[in-house]
């Protein structure tokens, strides 16, 4: 199916999606313009995405992480830094902060998909349960849930690394 193909039957579907699950964190115009920076991308990219035995599932998971993406780097909803421990006075250490970092990544690695998908939309992108639930369609148990035992495993691989 050609990228023209593609956007004539499930553009529809994109936007339906986005103001179903996002409407509450971006307005209308910034959902159609995640809409069309996502379908720019499968023009550019026109070569895999036709090929992709599950294209329209692989539009849509682009769609969700552009969304997501977009709330985590609006003004309204900043991120925290990940070193807010240091000393502005002096000159942090690159060792130290590539140290840390690397630690994060794999204690996060550690984790389940499920998990990780909680604790990074709850605890590093600022999502709050009720938004999580809206964009992934779980019930409010599914989502606590995921995010405590994520949470959990988070800090036992941590504290292991």
């Amino acid at each position: 199916m050609t990228i023209e193909e593609l956007y004539e039957q499930h553009h529809g579907e994109v936007m339906s999606f986005l103001i179903n699950r996002f409407r509450s964190l971006a307005s209308r115009e910034d959902l159609e313009d995640i809409a069309s920076s996502v379908w720019e991308y499968a023009l550019a990219h026109r070569e895999v995405v036709e090929r992709h035995p599950a294209a329209v599932r692989y539009i849509m998971l682009k769609v969700r992480c552009a969304a997501l993406d977009h709330y985590r780097m609006s003004a309204k909803h900043p991120t925290l830094p990940l070193l807010d421990d240091v000393d502005p006075s002096r000159e942090p250490d690159p060792a130290a902060i590539v140290g840390r970092l690397l630690s994060i990544r794999e204690a996060l690695v550690a984790l389940t998909p499920r998990q990780r998908e909680a604790v990074l939309a709850l605890y590093y992108y600022g999502l709050t349960a009720q938004q999580f639930m809206s964009i992934t369609g779980l019930r409010e148990e599914a989502v606590k849930g995921r995010a405590h035992w994520g949470r959990v495993a988070f800090i036992k691989a941590w504290n292991a690394a």
